[in-house]
């Protein structure tokens, strides 16, 4: 008679719960396909293409809540059709009538977890796969018969084409509703590179406008340009590495290796206190500074590069003006030799019995200009001298300088060397805490593949006592009441969950099952009292 029993009541079970999941998935499908279609996605082609990846996606959410609201409607309509009491009234133990959906909650937890953790993400993946690939299709249409398309934050207009040759094409990009660039060109081509997942925009006679005043009054800058090529990126997303869509046993190898890459640090590991935020700041600060002494380094340097060419200059100098005084010593030296031939000259002129005037007086005036010459050649040696003796303590005076920056830069390099090697810490530091937050997000991402799953269980033990509590069997009331276990309390406790793991660091497992523990909590307290009475 139990198993006669346990299979009515199964047969009333899975009389409300398929078509409630099939109308679930419809829902579900229907908003998947209409986001699909808002992606540009073409009805015919793309979405026929999308629908079996559509079922699995949104099987994890139809299921628990076809679970929950079948458990509420078969146990209510029995329940307020007096079924249930008919059943307790012949002897039959409450357990009985409960075992039989518990036991189906356990497996559809199972079939639940099976799909989050293999399906889904493969499933998701091509979702994504074949939505950019649909994507790619729209901006191809869009780029060969040219007119409006957006790329955000880029919006590109083309007024007229002939034949691959696009004319009067402007392109924006937009910061949200304020534009800050403008590109204008005559004529141009448009080019999709699939591969490398860009619009190639040849622009040819045009001009670059830059939009970046934050008054109103600020004037734009223009730059004019005879041919430039653009690369416009198409924003489709690569998903071959994303841990969301890695199968369970890739995402726990995945997290494996992470966790290697973790204990090759373990030697700073104590210094990972002080948090993600505060290393970050700590290197950046760090790199300021390593930033600032390779700024003065490189000072000293230009500075030490200028001195050792003033050097040089000034030894080059000293050569050219000891040459200059050794020329003005020849000079005076065969001035001198010429002063005393015409002094001897004149002296026989005046021993000679016919003295002539004109003669004495040449001879005088030959004399005065080779002292005047000597006079000059000596006020130049002096010159010299002087150039000499500044050529030769600006060198030393260089030299000094330079010895000094030597020393100045073996400081810095020293400086530096140690600003490097706290650098390198810190951006170890900042890897391992990235591995460490990497660590967090795939546990997360574990709990959350095998917490929703198991919800069916925790779904299907709330809907007894609240379907034989309430009563009724009546359709909308128990769609209304799944909704608002589902919508109210479970899936904003799951969500809040896995907001305060990711981002308040609290351990992923009790955030992520705290809906369903406290779902299960709720559910052994209302069993509790059914078995009571």
């Amino acid at each position: 008679m139990q198993l006669t029993l346990q299979k009515y009541i199964l047969k009333e079970f899975f009389r409300v719960f398929i078509p409630t999941i099939i109308a679930f998935e419809f829902l579900l499908i229907l908003g998947l396909t209409l986001q699909s279609m808002q992606k540009g996605a073409n009805v015919m082609s793309i979405i026929v293409g999308l629908l079996p990846y559509f079922v699995f996606y949104a099987l994890p959410y139809a299921l628990p809540t076809a679970l929950l609201a079948a458990t509420v409607i078969t146990y209510g309509r029995m329940s307020g059709d007096n079924e249930i009491w008919a059943m307790l009234t012949s002897g039959i133990h409450l357990s009985t009538i409960i075992i039989p959906i518990a036991i189906l909650g356990i497996l559809f937890s199972m079939v639940s977890v099976a799909i989050n953790a293999e399906l889904l993400p493969r499933s998701y993946k091509m979702l994504r796969t074949v939505r950019d690939r649909a994507t790619k299709q729209v901006v191809q249409h869009l780029v060969s018969s040219g007119g409006k398309l957006k790329m955000d934050p880029y919006y590109i207009n083309i007024q007229e084409i002939k034949g691959d040759i696009f004319k009067n094409i402007t392109i924006l990009k937009a910061d949200g509703d304020h534009v800050t660039n403008i590109i204008r060109a005559k004529e141009g081509r448009l080019d999709i590179e699939l591969d490398d997942n860009v619009i190639v925009c040849a622009l040819h006679d045009g001009e670059f406008v830059s939009i970046s005043g934050t008054k109103a009054s600020d004037s734009p800058t223009v730059i004019p340009f005879s041919d430039t090529t653009f690369l416009m990126p198409l924003g489709l997303r690569e998903h071959k590495t994303m841990r969301k869509y890695m199968p369970f046993m890739k995402l726990l190898e995945y997290k494996k290796e992470v966790k290697r890459e973790i204990r090759k640090s373990r030697d700073i590991l104590g210094d990972l206190g002080i948090g993600r935020k505060a290393l970050y700041r700590q290197r950046d600060a760090i790199q300021v500074e390593a930033d600032q002494v390779r700024a003065k380094i490189a000072q000293a340097s230009a500075q030490a590069e200028k001195a050792r060419e003033v050097i040089s200059l000034q030894r080059v100098n000293r050569v050219n003006i000891k040459n200059d005084i050794r020329i003005s010593q020849d000079y005076i030296r065969i001035s001198e030799e010429s002063v005393a031939e015409l002094v001897l000259a004149k002296e026989m002129v005046q021993a000679g019995k016919t003295s002539k005037p004109e003669e004495l007086a040449a001879i005088e005036r030959k004399i005065s200009e080779v002292n005047r010459t000597i006079e000059d050649e000596t006020i130049r040696m002096l010159e010299a001298e002087e150039a000499k003796q500044l050529a030769r303590e600006t060198t030393e005076k260089e030299e000094e300088k330079l010895a000094s920056l030597a020393g100045e830069m073996e400081v810095l390099s020293k400086e530096s060397r140690g600003i490097n090697e706290r650098l390198q810490k810190a951006a170890r530091l900042t890897q391992v805490a990235e591995h460490q937050e990497t660590t967090r997000d795939i546990n997360v991402a574990i709990h959350k593949r095998l917490s929703p799953g198991l919800s069916c269980l925790a779904f299907v033990l709330i809907g007894i006592p609240v379907g034989i509590m309430i009563r009724m069997g009546n359709t909308v009331i128990g769609l209304f009441i799944s909704f608002g276990i589902a919508l109210v309390v479970y899936y904003p406790l799951l969500i809040a969950g896995e907001s305060l793991a990711r981002k308040q660091g609290l351990p992923a497992a009790p955030a992520m099952w705290a809906a369903n523990v406290i779902l299960g909590i709720i559910a052994i307290v209302l069993l509790y009292r059914l078995f009571r009475r």
